[in-house]
């Protein structure tokens, strides 16, 4: 997908949608009703009751059974989404209002599918800071669900840091306490603090290099394990696609690509993942870099916005706009 097919693409993947609705709707109809509704053997007693949706005001009707949805049709859906569209809060938004004792609504997520909504806010859609702030205010949600932990390290928090790095070197914060208290934030909300790809600290020190504050008293009771990455040689993908193994692998793609560009030392494992990914890449017969990508796409996004608010509000101090982003997450 090159940039270009980024802010061309106007519509969303709905086929992808569709059978996430079809799952939700299910869970969310009443455990009586259930029946009724999915067994085909009482479509007449169904329609002799002529039972009234509250929400459509229509005739509820007899509907196929329900099968498990793959988790990669969300995330499928959610990397549809064109910039600057609302569509997927629109979405959202009424399942996460549902009662939490809808269990298998909530436990559908995953921490891949938080990390996906982070970047694609981030990169393409445009919506990073709302995003943030709308996660962080459904962790209690996902804690009452029994599904915290998709607030995890290596997904969630280390996104959270990959996005910070690139939109502070683009709208150019440098406010170190504002910065660290970002982090705190992020730390807080993170309920998994057990990272398995020891590349947290790394993200860490970035940050703090960019934004120049101390990491003292950061990150408590986070493990520390040495960079830890999967190899993606030959030998290693016997039962796995090429694109497959290249979907599966992006998002820690994009995280290594963005410690080796913001990093002043350059860690032998990260760069071994990294050309092994690019060579993978190739043999699939790739042309395009999906963080070269992403970047080109986050730019454009961020640079309009910078110059937008700088026409509206004058020339506001950087300190002050870093602060008003700060607020939201």
């Amino acid at each position: 997908m090159s940039t270009s097919h980024v802010f061309r693409r106007l519509n969303s993947n709905l086929a992808a949608r569709q059978p996430i609705d079809n799952y939700f709707t299910y869970f969310k109809t009443q455990v009586t009703l259930r029946p009724l509704i999915y067994r085909q053997r009482n479509a007449n007693t169904l329609l002799a009751m002529d039972l009234q949706d509250p929400e459509t005001k229509q005739q509820v009707k007899p509907k196929n059974a329900i099968a498990s949805v793959p988790k990669q049709n969300l995330i499928d859906y959610v990397k549809s989404i064109p910039n600057g569209s609302n569509e997927f809060f629109e979405w959202l938004k009424p399942w996460m209002k549902l009662t939490t004792r809808k269990k298998e609504i909530y436990q559908y997520f995953t921490a891949r599918h938080l990390q996906t909504m982070l970047i694609q806010s981030c990169y393409i859609i445009g919506d990073y800071t709302r995003m943030v702030g709308y996660l962080y205010v459904q962790r209690p949600r996902f804690i009452q669900a029994k599904n915290s932990n998709i607030y995890d390290v290596d997904h969630f928090f280390n996104t959270l840091l990959m996005c910070s790095l690139q939109r502070g070197s683009i709208l150019e914060f440098n406010d170190p306490s504002i910065a660290y208290k970002k982090v705190q934030q992020m730390w807080s909300n993170t309920v998994n603090k057990q990272q398995t790809n020891g590349l947290t600290s790394l993200l860490v020190n970035c940050y703090a290099k960019q934004q120049g504050f101390e990491t003292q008293g950061l990150n408590q009771g986070l493990n520390q394990i040495e960079v830890n990455l999967p190899s993606l040689e030959p030998t290693n993908m016997e039962n796995e696609s090429h694109e497959n193994l290249l979907n599966g692998n992006e998002s820690l793609y994009m995280i290594c690509r963005t410690i080796l560009d913001y990093s002043p030392e350059q860690n032998v494992e990260i760069t071994r993942f990294v050309n092994e990914y690019k060579a993978l890449g190739n043999k699939a017969g790739k042309t395009t870099d999906i963080y070269d990508e992403y970047v080109v796409s986050m730019k454009k996004i961020w640079t309009a916005k910078k110059e937008e608010r700088t026409a509206r509000d004058g020339e506001k101090p950087v300190e002050q706009e870093q602060d008003s982003t700060t607020t939201k997450e």
